[in-house]
Parts: C-alpha cells; sequence; structure tokens
C-alpha cells in the first residue's frame, strides 16, 4: 500500500501525546538560580538531567518509530524537525525546525 498523505493523516487521528509531571525540572533564570542554596542547585540540576534525558528518548523513540512506520527504501534526501514549547494555558511557542 505505502505511505500516502491520507494515510498519515488518518493515523494522526488515532495519535494523542501528553507529557506531564516532570518532578522539580523547572526553567529559571540565573538570578533565580543563583539565589538558591547549593543543595537546591544540585537538586534542580538532578531533575534538569533527568527532565534532558527524557526529552531525549522520547525525541529518539519518536524518530525511530517513524523511520519504522514510514521509511523509505529508496533514500532521504532531507528531514524536517519542528520544535513547539507547549504551553496549557496560552498559545504554544514556536522554538525551531
Amino acid at each position: 500500500q505505502g505511505f500516502t498523505p491520507a494515510n498519515e493523516a488518518e493515523l494522526r487521528k488515532s495519535v494523542l501525546v501528553k507529557i506531564f509531571d516532570w518532578g522539580r525540572s523547572e526553567l529559571n533564570t540565573l538570578e533565580e538560580h543563583s539565589e538558591r542554596t547549593a543543595e537546591e542547585q544540585q537538586d534542580r540540576l538532578d531533575f534538569w538531567r533527568l527532565y534532558v534525558g527524557g526529552i531525549q528518548r522520547l525525541a529518539w523513540e519518536a524518530a525511530r518509530q517513524y523511520r519504522h512506520r514510514f521509511g523509505n527504501p529508496i533514500g532521504w534526501k532531507k528531514a524536517q524537525l519542528v520544535v513547539y514549547d507547549f504551553d496549557s494555558m496560552t498559545d504554544s511557542d514556536f522554538i525551531g525546525q
């Protein structure tokens, strides 16, 4: 049957992904971070590393699954990855591609 835009549209209807509860992983300014104790800074660093590792693994698995699902035996000329910062209360922010 092969990949078609209609196949992708149908697949997208059945996929729902929600990422939540990353513990104490948070984005702070340099000023806010420097006001924390050394123990609090280390605590935030540990959770930030867990967060980054989780996002890296998620991105790897998503790319791997996409390749297995829609792989091209002829070869790829380019790939495009679009990244958004999800906001639950406001519009998501485009980060890059």
